[in-house]
């Protein structure tokens, strides 16, 4: 098996093989188009999925994200994401946008679509984060087991000179190796703490902008049945008479003399009512 796949070809697909694929990719497994074309299967999943081909035994769902994934490379921005990320990163950016947007039945304004993407954009971040983390996870290991190694062939007082200046470039390095994961926590604990802000605001936006759409659906005759409940009915009254004491002590405020920064002396709210307020001799009061 390993002779056969280091046969296979490597390089840019052919147009026939392209064409090949196109025409087979919905009926064919990959692995199999990958046998007939002599190809290994990674080029070929690349040229399906940049050109957001169906493939064999795809669900509706697949399709639907699929789909999305061909909306999202039309956006304007698009193009400044693919700068920004690997390929890698960009796959996982595809995915998990079109996951979010098939999770808001695809019912999104254009700025919830813009928090959207810095949602995904913090998400790929931390990602990113995480994997940098275990590499130095990795390398902590890795200086730690050759220090290990130095100091177990011997008393520390017997190492070479070599050997001690490789020591002490190896607890150097794993000292930064360390210092550096404790700033990758930090790190990620900030884009998460980010991206649950981020993430509740979206949503409570998309669920303002949905009620304020069921609202507007409602008729009088559906205003009229709220009435009907006696708790509905208390809680408009509260609020009603709240509103009347407000206004009333906002214009008994309004009603009397102020003076302003240059000096003038008047009344906001000057009428008959107001004016009766004077007193006999004309002071303020």
């Amino acid at each position: 098996m390993s002779d056969t796949k280091l046969k296979r070809k490597t390089g840019h697909l052919t147009p026939e093989e392209k064409a090949y694929i196109e025409d087979n990719c919905e009926d064919i497994p990959i692995t199999k188009i990958g046998e007939h074309l002599n190809r290994h299967p990674e080029p070929i999943e690349k040229y399906i999925r940049t050109h957001s081909l169906t493939t064999f035994g795809m669900t509706t769902e697949d399709i639907r994200r699929k789909d999305l994934i061909g909306i999202l490379h039309t956006k304007s921005y698009w193009t400044n994401i693919k700068i920004q990320f690997t390929e890698e990163e960009l796959r996982s950016f595809e995915l998990i946008w079109a996951d979010l947007m098939l999770s808001f039945n695809e019912d999104i304004m254009f700025a919830e679509e813009l928090q959207l993407n810095q949602l995904v954009t913090l998400q790929i971040l931390m990602m990113r984060v995480m994997r940098d983390s275990q590499k130095h996870e990795q390398d902590m290991e890795d200086y730690q087991q050759e220090i290990n190694e130095i100091l177990s062939s011997g008393n520390a007082d017997d190492l070479s000179a070599l050997e001690t200046a490789n020591l002490s470039n190896l607890e150097q390095q794993l000292s930064m190796a360390r210092s550096a994961a404790g700033a990758f926590i930090t790190t990620h604990t900030k884009l998460l703490g980010e991206s649950k802000f981020l993430h509740k605001d979206l949503k409570t936006t998309r669920d303002q902008r949905l009620k304020v759409i069921e609202d507007s659906k409602k008729t009088f005759a559906d205003l009229i049945k709220l009435l009907d409940d006696e708790s509905t009915r208390v809680n408009f009254g509260q609020e009603m008479e709240l509103r009347r004491i407000a206004k009333d002590k906002e214009y008994f405020k309004l009603a009397q003399y102020h003076e302003y920064m240059d000096g003038m002396v008047d009344r906001p709210i000057l009428n008959s009512e107001t004016v009766m307020q004077d007193n006999e001799d004309g002071k303020v009061d």
